[in-house]
This record gives structure tokens, C-alpha cells and sequence, in this order.
């Protein structure tokens, strides 16, 4: 009994470490739940099924139809019939049977099922590309998302040090104030600038915590969720060989340009849905056009199951359809198709304007982002250094509270700016990466 308790309990006490462990989530494991859970996705891959169906459909255009038949009848009143063969009356039979195969081939319909089928292959392409893009689009955000609560993460791991920082002070200035050598407002004043330090925290972690549910519900999950996101998926440091290294392959804003007009699958799907309207034309313009089908095949009809060689027929044939006047109804499909085709062409064109307005935008972040690493580190510095020089100076009392209170703003907000930098440098490149179709 005492066993089975013991196994019981490591049981449960395994459980609740893995559903701990299983609570921490890294950038991929992110990333690859996102693309589990998107609802896009999943229509998206429903619709490519049917896409796959369709395609299939379009080919059978070019193989021949068969049918086979078969039927049987009986005559239920008391009426006889007779047949005169030859001289000889027969009384014929109530019965009647018949069997047929027959095929069918459409040999020419104006090219019909050529464009139907492009058409057909090019919506299943587009489909295709659709997906890729919406994926794309998710890692962008999930990136996005992520950088954010790392981001808001340091913020408040900042605001607590400064917090703690504060309360060591405030112990400092409380053990003078005690031995006669700082006066009591110097307390006051510290037990202010501790509570703002609270309230400072407060919003920042309020910061983070709304960052996290957002990630939470790109990633398809529940935002009310205790989940934890490992801080080490993204570098808090950017050095300068990075920076330089990732100029080098990203280039000019032009060749960025072609580099998404050559990888980008929204540019992809535009294409392919200039195809499909082409496509609609051809289909449209081949009710203009002469038809030709071939057929054959076997039919037997007789009161009774045999002499299928006698009573059996083979025939073949072939058809030609020519339209003379139909209504006017081929051009009125044709317009229609020729203005799908031009409001194509103006997506296309829309969204080519969109991306290169895009890159440049997100070029222009770029070069904020680098030159915000090199300003901010410089600030931190001379922060730091401004910092410790007036905290000696308090020491010695050669500077009062409000000077100490100034540099630590300034030091905090130094910190601060430079954790936005260093995450901002790194959405830049995720944002531009994106741009030229080549997030992954």
C-alpha cells in the first residue's frame, strides 16, 4: 500500500514539473504553435484541398466520358402484342431488356479546357502562395510580439533594480538622519522618491503583463495563460560587426526592392491571379469558336438475356458545333473578363507601390535603430558616470538629494533607452527581412 502511495505521488510530482517545464516557451516553440493555431491557416489549407480537387476535375476535361446502362421492363396489363416475320405471326414477349456502353471525347472546344485548366492550376498556385504569406506574416508578429515582452521584460528588471537601489538609499539616509547628520526632509524626500520608484514599476510591469496576453493570442492561445517566454531567444547585446554584417546583406533599398519582387508570395499570388483573369478570356473567346466530339459504343435490346452478337449494335460518330449567333452572351462574358483583368493589374500595381513604400519605411527604421544603438550607448556611459560622481559627491556632502535625484533619472532613462534601442534594432530586422521575403 505504502509502494502504491509512493508511486502515486511520483506520478503526480513528474506531472506537475513537466506542465512547469512545458509552460516556458522559447522564440521557435512560439513561432510553431502560431502556425498550429492560426484559423487563416487552417481555412487556408481546407481551401487548398478543394483547390487539389478542382485541378483534377479540369484534367478529366481531357479524357473521354463512359456510361454504362441498363434497364428492364415488363408490360403488367393483359394487351398482347404480336409480330408478323416472314409470314409467321409471333406473340411478343412482356419482357424487355437493354444494355449499354457508350463513350464520349471531346476532340476541340476552342481551347476551353486549355484556359480552364491554366486557370484552375494558377487559383491552386495563388492558394498556395496565400498560405506562405500568411505564415510569413504570423512569424512577423509573433517576432514582433516576442521582442516586445523581452523588451518590457528588461524594462522591469530595470525599474526593480532602481526600486531596490531606492530602498537601500532611503535605509542610508534613515541610519544619518539618526546620527544627527542629515536633516529629516532629506528622509521625506527619499520615501517620495522610493513611492515613484514603486508607481514606475507598477507600469511597467502593467506593460509587460499586456504584452505577454498579446503574444499569447497571436499565438492562438488563452491570454488569461501563466505562461513565461525565455529571455535568452533574443540577444540583448548588438554589436557593430553585426550591424555591418547585416548591411551587407541586406543592400541598397533598391535591390531590396527586387528581392521582394522576386520572393515576396503576395507578389506571387498577384501574378498568378493576372493569369487566372487571362485564363477567363481565353475561356470566354472559345464560345466563338467551333466545337468537335467524338463517340461510340455498344447497344443491345432484346425480350430475352441472349443472342447479345444478334441483337447488339456498335456504333461510332462524330459531331461538329459551329455558333452562328448566340445571344451576344460570349461578349458580354468577355467584357466582364477584361475588367476582372484590369482591376488585377491595379492590385498588382497597388501592391508593388505598397512594398516599395514598405521597404523604405522600414530602411528608414533601420537607420534609426543604428543610430539610436550608437547614441544610447554613449548616453549610458556618461550617465553612469554622472551617476557615481554625484553619488560620491552626496557622500562627501558636496551635493544635495535633488542632485541625486536628477542623475538617477538620468541613468534610469539611459538604461531604458538603450534596452528600447537594442530590441528596436532588433524588430528593424525582422520588419525588413519580412519586406524583402526572406523571414523564416
Amino acid at each position: 500500500m505504502n509502494t502504491l502511495r509512493f508511486f502515486l505521488l511520483l506520478v503526480l510530482f513528474s506531472g506537475t514539473v513537466f506542465s512547469q517545464g512545458s509552460n516556458i516557451y522559447d522564440l521557435n516553440q512560439c513561432i510553431k504553435i502560431a502556425l498550429e493555431n492560426n484559423p487563416d491557416v487552417i481555412g487556408s489549407k481546407s481551401q487548398i484541398r478543394a483547390r487539389d480537387a478542382e485541378l483534377t476535375s479540369a484534367f478529366g476535361d481531357y479524357l473521354p466520358q463512359i456510361t454504362a446502362s441498363s434497364s428492364y421492363r415488363r408490360q403488367l396489363n393483359n394487351v398482347r402484342t404480336y409480330t408478323n416475320q416472314a409470314g409467321f405471326t409471333f406473340e411478343n414477349s412482356p419482357d424487355s431488356y437493354s444494355i449499354g456502353v457508350n463513350a464520349s471525347l471531346d476532340i476541340f472546344n476552342g481551347f476551353y479546357r486549355e484556359a480552364n485548366y491554366t486557370r484552375v492550376q494558377k487559383s491552386l498556385e495563388a492558394a498556395e502562395y496565400n498560405i506562405i504569406q500568411t505564415e510569413e506574416e504570423i512569424i512577423r508578429d509573433v517576432y514582433r510580439n516576442y521582442i516586445t515582452v523581452i523588451m518590457n521584460f528588461q524594462v522591469v528588471q530595470t525599474r526593480k533594480e532602481n526600486l531596490e537601489l531606492g530602498k537601500k538609499e532611503l535605509e542610508k539616509i534613515s541610519a544619518q538622519f539618526e546620527a544627527g547628520i542629515t536633516p529629516v526632509s532629506t528622509v521625506y524626500t527619499q520615501e517620495a522618491e522610493v513611492g515613484q520608484r514603486e508607481i514606475d514599476l507598477i507600469n511597467a510591469e502593467n506593460e509587460f503583463y499586456k504584452s505577454k496576453a498579446m503574444l499569447l493570442m497571436v499565438m492562438g492561445l488563452n491570454p488569461l495563460a501563466e505562461v513565461e517566454f525565455m529571455e535568452s531567444s533574443v540577444p540583448n547585446r548588438v554589436s557593430n560587426d553585426e550591424i555591418s554584417k547585416f548591411r551587407q546583406e541586406t543592400g541598397t533599398m533598391n535591390s531590396a526592392v527586387s528581392l521582394a519582387m522576386e520572393n515576396r508570395y503576395d507578389i506571387k499570388s498577384a501574378e498568378a491571379s493576372l493569369d487566372i483573369a487571362e485564363s477567363s478570356i481565353k475561356m470566354a473567346r472559345s464560345a466563338y469558336m467551333p466545337t468537335l466530339a467524338a463517340s461510340g459504343g455498344w447497344n443491345w435490346g432484346h425480350t430475352e438475356l441472349n443472342n447479345f452478337n444478334d441483337f447488339g449494335n456498335y456504333s461510332v460518330g462524330i459531331s461538329l458545333f459551329v455558333p452562328i449567333f448566340t445571344n451576344f452572351n460570349p461578349n458580354y462574358q468577355i467584357q466582364n473578363a477584361k475588367v476582372n483583368l484590369e482591376q488585377r493589374e491595379l492590385d498588382h500595381f497597388r501592391l508593388e507601390q505598397a512594398i516599395r513604400n514598405e521597404i523604405k519605411s522600414v530602411f528608414l527604421n533601420l537607420q534609426a535603430a543604428e543610430k539610436q544603438i550608437e547614441i544610447t550607448e554613449k548616453s549610458l556611459r556618461a550617465a553612469q558616470q554622472s551617476y557615481d560622481s554625484m553619488n560620491e559627491r552626496f557622500d562627501l556632502g558636496a551635493a544635495n538629494i535633488t542632485d541625486i535625484f536628477l542623475a538617477n533619472n538620468q541613468l534610469i532613462n539611459a538604461k531604458i533607452n538603450r534596452i528600447n534601442a537594442v530590441y528596436s534594432y532588433y524588430l528593424a530586422q525582422k520588419e525588413i527581412l519580412y519586406s524583402i521575403g526572406k523571414i523564416k
